[in-house]
């Protein structure tokens, strides 16, 4: 079992060298409580979070509580649906997050990690693929 396990760990690491899980750890530290909940009644929020195939931009100048506003929308999401549910933060200040494969691999690695039956394909992956 501890041999599987270290194994799983390599094959996701390969493929999300970036861990946004830490990273929005760090960002809901910045959080106040109370603050930004103005974002669930905009229509924009409501048409987006109810509706399929859609995409919710956040923009701002640098500073404004962008990556803040994101991390508390991300925890309320992920309270109410869990499942089927990815992020990413990608910061002019880490290179790694501007790489396309890290973002989609990461992205992938989530979504597996909700469905585990769809790891062993990327195991798969990864016996072909891993340098």
């Amino acid at each position: 079992e501890g041999i599987k396990t270290q194994e799983n760990t390599r094959v996701l690491q390969w493929l999300s060298p970036v861990n946004p899980q830490h990273k929005h750890r760090i960002f809901r530290e910045d959080y106040q409580e109370g603050t930004c909940l103005w974002v669930f009644d905009l229509p924009e929020y409501k048409a987006w979070a109810t509706e399929e195939n859609t995409a919710l931009f956040i923009y701002g100048i640098p500073g404004a509580g962008k990556t803040t506003l994101a991390s508390l929308i991300i925890d309320t999401l992920l309270v109410q649906k869990p499942a089927g549910f990815a992020f990413f933060y990608c910061r002019h200040d880490d290179q790694a997050t501007h790489v396309g494969a890290n973002v989609l691999g990461s992205l992938m690695v989530q979504l597996a990690m909700q469905h585990p039956s769809a790891f062993s394909d990327f195991l798969e992956f990864y016996k072909l693929y891993h340098p």
